[in-house]
């Protein structure tokens, strides 16, 4: 048997997997993990076209299988930073600042997709992904601090800055404190929150307790499941890992808690894109985050979430080359 219009490759069996092969590749091509080549020498797989990945998996496959992200570490005084990078290092960079409990990797998608002609830039927070853990707790202008003294080991004087949630509150005071370093800021989901929305989420805040038979395992898993409900497992899968990596992550709420987002938002003059998606947990915040700006813009965006990043690549890939990239 042979699916129309799609290569295929026999199995063991002797039937063809077409549609699962090239969903394997374009997986596979997704995560950076080989280049492209039109044969599989083990296999002697026949040649796919981007156009086959595309429509069997639903991303852009001309710019996933050709952009290969460069991970890499800065050292700073206050420890390594780890990030991704696109190849591409003309014009103004972009730097990516991810939500809690996540890292760098939920803008993996974004920066394939506009990899080729914009530079962009996603740390890990330190505590996140695969940078150094604080000896102390930490506080939304000590990140700010040692993102900027990542930026100055890459010889970046000025950039634009993209922040999600916590990234969204990092960015302000990356703006605030060195205020000739960001030139334009979208904050998605920002973290502008009431005294009761901060009771809330810290009511459901504690340190990870290990136990004997894993049973601190699965609360995280159901926490995130819960978020995003629709989302493809492997999301929720990555999350859950990363949140269990970040075993202080309460401790970045506790830090957004105490920030003063809307003092230090509000002293802002550069041109600043406020947006989120209509199912946000944070979605509550856009209209009083946009009251606070002196040149701002906002944006509610249908259907999208909290994993918008994720899930509506192309979507966020579009605002941020639309409002970074116009005059």
């Amino acid at each position: 048997m042979k699916s129309p219009g799609y290569p295929t490759t026999p199995d063991e069996s002797g039937f063809f997997s077409s549609v699962l092969w090239v969903g394997k590749v374009a997986t596979m091509y997704g995560r950076g993990e080989r280049e492209f080549s039109p044969f599989d020498k083990k296999t002697s797989f026949l040649p796919i076209s981007p156009q086959h990945i595309s429509g069997v998996y639903g991303y852009n496959c001309h710019n996933i299988m050709t952009i290969q992200l460069i991970k890499s570490y800065a050292q700073t005084a206050f420890g390594q930073v780890h990030y991704r990078m696109t190849p591409t290092r003309a014009g103004m960079p972009v730097v990516l600042l991810h939500q809690t409990a996540s890292s760098s990797a939920m803008f993996e998608e974004i920066m394939r997709l506009l990899g080729d002609t914009c530079w962009l830039l996603a740390p890990d927070t330190p505590g996140y992904g695969e940078s150094f853990d604080p000896e102390m707790s930490p506080s939304i202008p000590f990140y700010a601090e040692v993102i900027y003294a990542m930026l100055k080991t890459l010889s970046i004087d000025k950039c634009f800055v993209f922040g999600h949630h916590t990234g969204a509150a990092i960015a302000v005071e990356l703006a605030a404190a060195y205020p000739n370093l960001v030139r334009k800021m979208i904050l998605s989901g920002p973290p502008l929150m009431s005294e009761a929305q901060k009771a809330q989420l810290a009511a459901g805040l504690r340190p990870l307790a290990l136990t004997e038979n894993g049973d601190h395992l699965l609360p995280v898993w159901q926490r995130l499941r819960g978020r995003a409900p629709q989302a493809p497992l492997t999301l929720t899968h990555r999350e859950t890992l990363l949140t269990l990596r970040a075993d202080r992550y309460h401790e970045t709420y506790q830090a957004a808690f105490d920030y003063d987002f809307a003092g230090r938002l509000a002293g802002l003059t550069l041109p600043i894109l406020v947006m989120a998606g209509e199912h946000d947990t944070l979605r509550a915040s856009l209209e009083p985050t946009f009251a606070l700006l002196q040149h701002g813009e906002m944006r509610v965006l249908p259907e999208a979430g909290t994993y918008l990043c994720d899930l509506q690549p192309d979507l966020v890939a579009d605002i941020l080359q639309s409002y970074f990239l116009r005059p």
